[in-house]
C-alpha cells in the first residue's frame, strides 16, 4: 500500500484488502519497536565485522566477535540476521537446484543383461556418448556399435550433447546396415535416449529399446571400452583445432578401428574381418587356442 499510494487511493486499497483506513495511518505513525531497533543495530555491527574480515567470516565467527565486544546475542539470531540481509562468506556458493530424476520405471527394460556375446552381426546395437577436450572446446562423440562384431556402424560428432547427436549416429547406422526383423538398441538412461524423438525413430524401424540400470556402466561395457580405446590410442597432442580432431576421430574409427585393429574378443581379428568370416559361413574362430562358438543365442 505504501509503494502504490500514488497509484490508487488508500481508501480503495484498504477496502480491497479488508483493512481499516485508521489502522493503516496508525501503522504509518508507529515508531519501530525496541526489538526492531536492536535487530537493525545488530545488522550494522554484523556488516561491519563481515567487512573487516574481508567477507570471510561465517555466522559462528561473527557471533564470537560480537561476544568479545560484549554484545549479548544468540548464535541463531546472528544466523537469522545474516540470512535476511544476504550476508555470507564470499566463497560460499548458493545451493544448486538438483534436477528432478525421472523414475526408473520410465526407462526401457535391460534386454541385454550384460550378455555381450560376439557372433552374429545385427543382433544388437550398443549406443553411448562421450566428450573430448580440444583446443577450441568440448567435442561430443556418439556411436552405435554392433555387439556381435564390435564394429562401429554409426557415429556422429558435435559441440552440443543434444538428442540430435545420438539420433544422427543411429540414422547413419540404419543407412549402412540392413535392419533384421528383431534388433535391440541398447543405451544408458540419458535424456537423449529417453527423448520422444529418439524413441520414435526406434519404433519407426521396429527396433526394441534397451537401457542399462541407472548408474551402472557395466551394463554397456563394450561401448565404454571403445571410448577408453579411443581416448588411449588416439594421439591428440598435435591437434590444434576442433575440426582437426573431428577428422582424426573419423580416420581412427573408419580406417583403423573397424578395418585394421585386431580385438582379443574376436580372436584377434578386426571387426570387418570377423563379419567377413561370418558371411562366408565360417562358424568358428581361434581365440587363444580355444574355439568360440558363433551359434550362441542372443538374449531375448
Amino acid at each position: 500500500m505504501l509503494e502504490h499510494r500514488k497509484v490508487w487511493p488508500i481508501s480503495w486499497m484498504c477496502s480491497a484488502l479488508r483493512l481499516s483506513t485508521s489502522g493503516y495511518y496508525r501503522w504509518r505513525k508507529r515508531k519501530p519497536s525496541s526489538r526492531s531497533r536492536k535487530r537493525q543495530s545488530l545488522s550494522v555491527e554484523i556488516q561491519e565485522i563481515h567487512g573487516q574480515s574481508r567477507h570471510r567470516y561465517g555466522y559462528r565467527r561473527i557471533h564470537a566477535c560480537l561476544v568479545r565486544k560484549g554484545v549479548k546475542v544468540g548464535r541463531n539470531t546472528v544466523l537469522g540476521v545474516m540470512n535476511r540481509e544476504g550476508i555470507r562468506p564470499w566463497y560460499v556458493r548458493t545451493k544448486a537446484k538438483h534436477r528432478e530424476i525421472q523414475p526408473e520405471c520410465l526407462a526401457a527394460p535391460n534386454r541385454i543383461q550384460q550378455q555381450f556375446r560376439v557372433g552374429k552381426p545385427n543382433g544388437a546395437w550398443l549406443s553411448d556418448i562421450t566428450e573430448l577436450n580440444t583446443p577450441d572446446g568440448k567435442l561430443y562423440v556418439a556411436i552405435v556399435e554392433d555387439m556381435g562384431s564390435r564394429k562401429v556402424v554409426g557415429h556422429a560428432m558435435g559441440t552440443r550433447m543434444t538428442t540430435l547427436l545420438p539420433l544422427s549416429a543411429l540414422r547413419k547406422a540404419l543407412k549402412e546396415r540392413n535392419i533384421p526383423k528383431t534388433l535391440i538398441c541398447h543405451s544408458d538412461q540419458g535424456s537423449q535416449y529417453r527423448s520422444m524423438q529418439y524413441q520414435k525413430e526406434l519404433a519407426k524401424h521396429g527396433i526394441q529399446a534397451s537401457m542399462s540400470r541407472r548408474g551402472n556402466c557395466y551394463d554397456n561395457s563394450p561401448a565404454e571400452s571403445f571410448f577408453a580405446i579411443l581416448k588411449r590410442e588416439l594421439d591428440l597432442r598435435n591437434i590444434h583445432t576442433r575440426e582437426q580432431a573431428i577428422l582424426e576421430i573419423f580416420e581412427f574409427i573408419e580406417c583403423f578401428y573397424n578395418r585394421k585393429r585386431i580385438h582379443s574378443t574376436l580372436g584377434y581379428l578386426s571387426p570387418v574381418e570377423h563379419e567377413l568370416l561370418w558371411t562366408s559361413n565360417k562358424t568358428t574362430i581361434i581365440n587363444n587356442s580355444k574355439t568360440a562358438n558363433f551359434t550362441q543365442p542372443l538374449p531375448s
